[in-house]
C-alpha cells in the first residue's frame, strides 16, 4: 500500500509539474517544451525522498539487511556471482535502450507530426503495460516458489493461469481502445491532427500490444527459470536484426508512416516471443524443479515469497521511463526474484549444475 500511494502521488504531482513548468502559473509564462523533462526530474526527486523517508527513516528496513561496508563485499567469489547476474541483465537493458534510441531517431526524418504521434502512442503503451505487468511479476514469483519446492506441475499451472489472465486483460483493453481511442489519445495531445493520426494507427497498435503482452509473460517465465541469457539472445536478434532495420525500411523507405513504426515493433516482439516459446518448449520441467529444489536455501519459503513481493512493491516506486518504444519497456526484462538469484548462484561452474534448458 505505501508503494501504491507513493506511485499515485508522484504521478499526480508529475501532471501538476508538467502543467506548471510548461505553461506556467500565476503570471509566470513557463519554460515551454523543456519544462516537461524538468518536471519529470522534479517528480523523481520527490519520489526518491518519499521512498527514503518511508523505508529508511520511518520503517528502518535497511537495518535488518545492511551491515555496512566490509572487504568481504568485494571478494573474488562474490564479484564473480554478481557479474554472472548483472552482465546478462545489464547487456539486455543496453540492447533495449540502444535499439529504441536508434529506432526513435528515425521518426524525426518524417517530421514533427509523426514524431509526436509516435511519442503519444508510446505513452499510452506504457500505461497499458502497467495494467498487466503486475500479473507477469506475480507469475514469476509463484513459479519461482513452486520450482523451489520441486513441483513442476504447479509451476506450469501458474504459467497457464498467468497467460489466461494476461490475455483476458488484453481482451478487456480491446473493448476500451477502439470506441474511446480519440479520448485516450486526447489525454496526451489536444492537437486534432496528432489525435487523428494516432487513431488511424490503432489496429496495428493493438496487435503490437497483444504480441508484447505474450512476450512479457514469457520473459517472466524464463527469469523464473533463471534463463536470462535466452532473453538477451532474443533481445539482440529481434532488436538489431528485425526491429531497428524495419523501423527505417517500413516508415521511411516504403513510406508507411506511423503504421510502419508499429508494424516493425510488432514483428520485433513476435520474433522475441517465438524465441522464448522455443526456449520454454526445450525446458525439462522435472529437471528444472529438481535443480531449483536442490539449489534453494533451506529457509522458510513463505518468508522468501514475502521478500520477493516486497521487492516487486519497491520496484513500483521507480519512476516510469520516458516515452520510448515498446521494445524497451521495462516489462521486457523483469528483475530476477531473490529465489531465482539464489538458484543462479548454483549455476556457476563451481556448482556444476546440469542445465535444464537443452539448446
Amino acid at each position: 500500500m505505501p508503494a501504491t500511494f507513493c506511485s499515485c502521488f508522484t504521478m499526480c504531482l508529475n501532471i501538476v509539474f508538467n502543467q506548471v513548468f510548461i505553461y506556467g502559473a500565476y503570471g509566470w509564462t513557463g519554460l515551454g517544451f523543456i519544462g516537461s523533462p524538468l518536471a519529470t526530474v522534479a517528480s523523481t526527486f520527490v519520489q526518491l525522498f518519499l521512498f527514503v523517508t518511508y523505508t529508511i527513516v520511518i520503517k528502518g528496513y535497511h537495518k535488518q539487511y545492511w551491515g555496512g561496508w566490509t572487504w568481504d563485499c568485494i571478494k573474488k567469489e562474490r564479484v564473480q556471482v554478481f557479474l554472472a547476474l548483472a552482465i546478462p541483465m545489464g547487456a539486455s537493458s543496453v540492447v533495449d535502450w540502444a535499439s529504441a534510441t536508434v529506432a526513435g531517431a528515425f521518426s524525426g526524418y518524417l517530421g514533427p507530426n509523426i514524431a509526436a504521434s509516435n511519442a503519444v502512442m508510446n505513452g499510452l503503451f506504457g500505461v497499458v503495460n502497467s495494467c498487466v505487468s503486475g500479473f507477469s511479476g506475480a507469475t514469476q514469483i509463484r513459479m519461482s516458489r513452486y520450482l523451489g519446492k520441486g513441483s513442476a506441475d504447479s509451476a506450469k499451472r501458474v504459467l497457464y493461469m498467468g497467460g489466461s489472465i494476461v490475455m483476458g486483460c488484453s481482451v478487456v483493453l480491446l473493448f476500451v481502445f477502439f470506441p474511446f481511442r480519440r479520448n485516450l489519445f486526447g489525454i496526451w495531445s489536444n492537437d486534432p491532427v496528432i489525435v487523428e493520426m494516432c487513431s488511424d494507427a490503432i489496429v496495428v497498435f493493438v496487435i503490437c500490444i497483444l504480441v508484447a503482452f505474450v512476450r512479457f509473460l514469457l520473459t517472466a517465465c524464463m527469469n523464473a527459470l533463471s534463463k536470462a541469457d535466452l532473453n538477451l539472445l532474443a533481445n539482440n536478434i529481434a532488436s538489431w536484426c528485425v526491429y531497428v532495420p524495419l523501423s527505417y525500411v517500413l516508415p521511411i523507405t516504403l513510406k508507411w508512416g506511423l503504421d510502419g513504426f508499429w508494424i516493425a515493433d510488432t514483428l520485433g516482439e513476435f520474433i522475441k516471443a517465438m524465441i522464448l516459446v522455443w526456449g520454454v518448449l526445450q525446458v525439462d520441467w522435472n529437471v528444472a524443479a529438481k535443480e531449483a529444489q536442490n539449489a534453494a536455501e533451506s529457509g522458510d519459503v513463505d518468508v522468501e515469497e514475502e521478500q520477493e513481493l516486497n521487492q516487486m512493491k519497491n520496484e513500483a516506486l521507480i519512476t516510469p521511463t520516458g516515452l520510448k518504444s515498446p521494445a524497451s519497456t521495462l516489462g521486457m526484462t523483469p528483475g530476477r526474484t531473490p529465489t531465482a538469484m539464489r538458484r543462479s548462484l548454483n549455476a556457476t561452474p563451481k556448482a556444476k549444475r546440469t542445465a535444464s534448458l537443452h539448446v
